[in-house]
């Protein structure tokens, strides 16, 4: 018998193969494949507005089949005959109507109000624009108190020529009414 025969690059590759796995490497790029989102469902009141008179009467009669059989009121076989449809329909119906009724419990997205407060005509009564002039005002208000406290700040330059003219009062020109026929004060 031959023994085969092993050469050192042999061991050493076969060692070291077993201490780190060999990775595979990627020659190209992950694929992401996107769809087209599907045009998404309707919303159960367009559902009914959209149903005729008779869709609207036979899901209205399955409905309070339904109910009854959940009450007990009605077995599943029962449920079954009155509707037309198979049992295990029944049960598809029942965990569909279930499913409906959960979602339908949820908490609303609150929707635009149509008909409750109208839209204001001029642009006074619009709390909106109103929002905005007053945060518009308030900017200038501050605007004007950081001038005038900056004003304060500064020194006055010919302080004493105002305060003199604020001090002398004006005299009236020409003939006082005061005075009869222009007599003097101290002919008075």
């Amino acid at each position: 018998m031959n023994a085969p025969s092993l050469s050192s690059s042999t061991l050493l590759s076969e060692t070291s193969s077993l201490e780190t796995p060999s990775r595979r490497t990627r020659h190209s790029r992950k694929r992401a494949h996107f769809l087209t989102v599907p045009k998404m469902p309707l919303p159960v009141r367009a559902l009914w507005d959209q149903a005729s008179p008779e869709e609207k009467m036979a899901a209205h009669r399955t409905c309070s089949v339904m109910l009854q059989h959940w009450l007990g009121d009605l077995t599943k076989a029962q449920a079954a005959l009155e509707l037309k449809i198979p049992p295990l329909r029944v049960w598809q119906l029942s965990q569909q109507a279930l499913a409906g009724m959960v979602a339908g419990l949820l908490k609303q997205p609150r929707g635009r109000r149509s008909g409750g407060t109208p839209m204001p005509q001029n642009r006074e009564e619009d709390p909106r624009w109103l929002k905005a002039k007053v945060k518009e005002l308030e900017r200038k208000l501050k605007i004007a108190e950081d001038v005038i406290a900056l004003l304060r700040q500064m020194p006055a330059q010919g302080s004493g020529a105002r305060r003199r003219t604020r001090c002398r009062r004006r005299r009236p020109r020409g003939r006082n009414p005061g005075r009869a026929n222009g007599a003097s004060r101290s002919e008075r």
